[in-house]
């Protein structure tokens, strides 16, 4: 009985450590994302303080 349950528990491990690696990758793209969108916005900004 024990061995099923640590069979299930080592799964769940697994599980779980595949979804913070997935969540991971996503947080990643997101950041970049908002990187880019920060320095577009800084861009526009200087631009319009030297005219």
């Amino acid at each position: 009985m024990s061995q099923i349950k640590n069979k299930e528990k080592q799964e769940l491990l697994k599980l779980l450590e595949k979804g913070y690696k997935d969540m991971a990758d996503i947080n990643i793209e997101i950041a970049e994302e908002c990187v880019t969108a920060d320095n577009e916005a800084l861009s526009a900004a200087e631009e319009k303080l030297e005219n």
